[in-house]
């Protein structure tokens, strides 16, 4: 038998919700501390990096509450870096005001379903991409689960409009990898061509690759915002990827074993690539 002590003081019984680690988490799901919501709107500007640090910081911590942040602190990003010089100018107050809102309008976030399909939505920019995860509940309303965005890197910046979005897909379905592993999920993506990817033909290994990773998923790709004339439609006309609904790859062969093998001791090619290989090994053998 197990004895467990338990301090009385710590303890809390029947309760409808409870406070962790700046969270406050209930049986519908899990929102914001309000007491660091104040610590937040009573932020100031900063005025040093140290300072813009431990902002960021609170704002990486409550990452998952807000869509698209990523995007929105890169004027702060920019500037925190030991890389550049700190200058705070008008584009980082904006940012920072922003933020600021952002995490005081913070929603709640509610615990998933496995008995429901996942809707998963994503964008990018030319400075981040996101995703946000959300299921329908009983009244046809969507509840957002989480969210999750990053910045883009001086490479990933170059990509074209289709290549940001399929990187958005592909680190969206990592993050939430945990959630729709085996699950049924729909994705909402703003780009056109992605819903083709059953019928393009594709000659870029990095876009392969991405779209082999998406098939793990299986995902029902649904365009939100289709573009019909984009240019990105013109340059991916005659890629195509490879399938994403099933992987059910097998590869069959009528080769025999041994008549192979026959076929290589009467190949004059192969016989003289094995003795020159002999000649030269035995050469070095000697040298040595």
């Amino acid at each position: 038998m197990l004895t467990l002590p338990l301090k009385g003081k710590k303890c809390v019984f029947e309760a409808q919700e409870v406070k962790f680690l700046g969270h406050i988490i209930s049986s519908v799901g899990i929102r914001m501390n309000p007491e660091k919501v104040e610590v937040i709107r009573g932020f100031e500007s900063p005025n040093t990096r140290k300072k813009l640090k431990q902002f960021l910081g609170i704002v990486n911590f409550y990452h998952h509450f807000f869509h698209n942040i990523g995007e929105v602190a890169e004027p702060l990003n920019h500037v925190c870096s030991v890389k550049s010089k700190f200058i705070w100018g008008p584009q980082q107050q904006l940012a920072f005001e922003k933020i600021k809102h952002q995490m005081c309008e913070a929603i709640s976030l509610y615990f998933s379903d496995l008995s429901k399909p996942f809707l998963l939505h994503t964008d990018s920019s030319d400075f981040g991409i996101s995703g946000a995860l959300s299921q329908i509940d009983e009244t046809n309303q969507p509840r957002v689960i989480s969210f999750c965005s990053r910045t883009l890197n001086s490479a990933q910046r170059n990509y074209s409009t289709v290549e940001k979005e399929l990187l958005a897909i592909v680190f969206s379905l990592e993050k939430f990898r945990e959630y729709i592993d085996g699950q049924k999920v729909c994705l909402f993506t703003d780009n056109k061509v992605l819903s083709y990817l059953n019928s393009m033909k594709n000659s870029s290994q990095r876009l392969m690759r991405w779209a082999w990773k998406i098939q793990e998923y299986s995902p029902d790709f649904i365009s939100r915002n289709p573009l019909p004339d984009s240019q990105d439609n013109e340059r991916y006309a005659n890629y195509m990827f490879p399938p994403i609904n099933k992987s059910c790859l097998a590869v069959q062969t009528n080769l025999n074993l041994k008549r192979l093998q026959e076929a290589q001791l009467t190949d004059s090619s192969i016989i003289n690539f094995i003795i020159r290989f002999m000649i030269t090994f035995c050469i070095s053998l000697l040298q040595i």
